[in-house]
């Protein structure tokens, strides 16, 4: 009986080490979170990034056109008009 009280005991203490292990593991992850949600911008400044970001890749593109539209009109290459489609609901 003394053997069986000791196993389980034993048991329960290998548990309670266990779930001491995960609460310590959490903590970690949460002051990590934590640290890092504090490292982002403010979700206006985050805003204009993204609206900058998206002129920028505007710009990237329109010269990447003219480009290859001037490098075709060197090699004598025929150019067509150019083409702009606007897709949205109106």
């Amino acid at each position: 009986m003394l053997a069986i009280a000791q196993t389980f005991i034993d048991n329960r203490l290998d548990q309670i080490k266990m779930f001491k292990g995960y609460a310590i593991e959490r903590e970690k992850l949460e002051q990590d979170a934590n640290a890092r949600a504090l490292s982002l911008p403010p979700t206006d400044v985050t805003d204009k990034l993204v609206r900058y970001e998206a002129h920028i890749d505007r710009q990237l593109d329109r010269a990447m056109n003219q480009l290859e539209r001037m490098q075709r009109a060197r090699k004598g290459e025929n150019i067509p008009p150019p083409v702009n489609i606007t897709v949205g609901k109106s």
